[in-house]
């Protein structure tokens, strides 16, 4: 397979199935966007607090643990705005936007949790 070179980076919709690392990885390297949905079991993390005292070893890059389903739980935090599907008038969505550290593609990712009323 020939080796495809982009003036400007590209974005990419895909399946689930994609969001591997060996497909992300290259993909974020060149500078390209991916946009996939994750399993409802998918975790990712916090980032680590700052050190306070100097240690031996590499500094953490992870925090604590975030089940990504979870951010469907506080609908306060979550925001509104108009659905841009054709033919979805007078339908707003809520979601919620989050940046946190997923270990299968091993940097900050921003994860988009969407409540659409009808397809849930």
């Amino acid at each position: 397979m020939a080796d495809l070179a982009f003036a400007s980076p590209v974005y990419l919709v895909a399946d689930a199935y994609y969001a591997s690392r060996t497909l992300l990885r290259p993909l974020l390297k060149e500078g390209h966007h991916v946009v996939t949905r994750v399993r409802r079991t998918a975790v990712a993390y916090a980032k680590a607090p700052s050190k306070t005292k100097k240690r031996r070893g590499a500094p953490k890059k992870y925090g604590g643990k975030v089940r990504l389903w979870s951010l469907f739980d506080d609908p306060s935090a979550m925001m509104e705005a108009k659905s841009p599907v054709y033919g979805e008038k007078k339908l707003s969505l809520r979601y919620r936007s989050v940046d946190l550290y997923w270990r299968r593609v091993g940097v900050l990712v921003r994860f988009v949790a969407v409540d659409h009323p009808t397809r849930g």
